[in-house]
């Protein structure tokens, strides 16, 4: 039995990246993941506070696949709106 200070295990599939760890998963800029997100081609940060975002590294995993792929624009952009609203589910 857990008690109650202590947090369940997150599962890998649920871990969240910051943006230095993002950066480095997917290997894109700053400015170029911003972009991306803008666009609708790269998955969009959860806010986690005011001033904290946080990606789910499995979402960027799946994008990392499709870049490899080569999906098209129009294919990584159904990507997106699939994992974001399969974030729905996962609560």
């Amino acid at each position: 039995m857990q008690s109650a200070t202590t947090a369940p295990a997150v599962p890998a599939h649920h871990s969240f990246a910051r943006l230095p760890a993002a950066i480095d998963q997917s290997g894109l800029s700053r400015s170029t993941i911003y972009d991306l997100v803008q666009r609708g081609l790269f998955p969009p940060p959860i806010k986690a506070g005011p001033k904290l975002a946080l990606w789910v590294r499995s979402e960027i995993s799946a994008w990392c696949a499709a870049q490899i792929a080569g999906k098209s624009e129009d294919e990584i952009k159904a990507l997106i709106v699939s994992l974001v609203e399969a974030r729905k589910d996962a609560a």
